[in-house]
């Protein structure tokens, strides 16, 4: 909801974004910053209640939830943020955010509200929602370093590559800003780091440490001969969202689900190890086997060659 022009007169940003870039002109940067929310914020809440009471009644909840909704989200109170899901609030309420327009996942996956954003997915919000300027949540987590946000997009099938309108992926988010393990976890799931910019800037030239430039050469895991995620990283991702859904005690048919499929990847992951450990002691057990025959033949060989030397002597 827009913000009056005496609260846009005194609002103090939390951060300075960078000129506002268009798609045709000519001093593009080389990374664009997502907005954030600013200060003003505190009065909106009290005069929407105000506006509230002239509605009719049905109305007057509904949009009354919302409200709550959105005080909650910003506060991150997952548990209000529930409450308020349950008076019909809508799960894709928007507010303006410094020159954009953000929704609830936007607002809970930035300031890294996992449970709030968990709880807004499995209610039906819209993950995939791009602002005025085309960040999605999975760009402004990412942004913000959200490890936690990340990992509960990426169950939820966000779009891992997404391009906002200057052409960055929410990889660059994470490179940009040297979210190591952000940056890691994307890859790890796939993430594209050939995909050049509106300015043709790859992932590759945002890095601002040597370290970033080796996760991203590594495609995240140096180790890994697969691309596959690790074990230990499959364990957290189930460990984190697993937690925060069971917190709340409700159900999120789809998520459990995705869950059920990666215990399952675990557990064959598991079972394929533990073959192919038995499957070595075999063959060293075969191996040893193998060495005792060679010796127990040299040394008869070498009783038998030692006997016909004897015998010819005498002869």
């Amino acid at each position: 909801m827009p913000l009056s022009k005496s609260s846009k007169k005194k609002e103090k940003q939390e951060w300075n974004l960078d000129s506002v870039w268009t798609a045709d002109s000519d001093d593009e940067p080389d990374y664009m910053s997502p907005p954030l929310r600013t200060k003003a914020h505190s009065t909106f809440y009290e005069e929407a209640l105000v506006r509230n009471s002239t509605m009719d009644m049905r109305e007057s909840d509904v949009t009354l939830a919302n409200l709550e909704l959105i005080q909650a989200v910003r506060n991150g109170d997952h548990k209000n943020v529930a409450k308020a899901l349950s008076k019909d609030a809508d799960p894709d309420s928007t507010t303006e955010e410094s020159s954009d327009v953000f929704t609830m996942a936007h607002i809970a996956a930035k300031d890294g509200h996992s449970i709030s954003l968990s709880t807004l997915i499995s209610n039906g919000a819209n993950f995939r929602t791009k602002t005025l300027h085309g960040w999605e949540p999975l760009h402004l987590a990412a942004y913000h370093g959200k490890q936690d946000c990340i990992r509960i997009l990426l169950t939820a099938t966000a779009d891992i590559d997404a391009l906002n309108k200057y052409g960055q992926t929410p990889l660059m988010m994470a490179v940009g800003e040297d979210h190591k393990d952000c940056a890691r976890l994307l890859l790890q799931h796939g993430a594209d780091e050939t995909i050049k910019t509106q300015k043709g800037k790859l992932a590759l030239d945002l890095c601002k440490s040597k370290k970033m430039k080796m996760i991203l050469k590594s495609k995240g895991d140096p180790e890994s001969l697969t691309g596959k995620p690790h074990l230990e990283h499959i364990k957290s991702q189930l460990e984190q969202i697993g937690l925060h859904l069971e917190s709340e005690g409700l159900r999120y048919s789809k998520l459990e689900a995705e869950n059920e499929e990666l215990r399952k990847e675990l557990e064959m992951t598991r079972l394929e190890r533990d073959a192919v450990n038995k499957s070595l002691n075999a063959i060293l057990e075969e191996r040893d086997t193998i060495q005792n025959e060679n010796q127990r033949v040299t040394s008869e060989w070498n009783k038998v060659a030692k006997e016909a030397r004897v015998e010819k002597e005498h002869r």
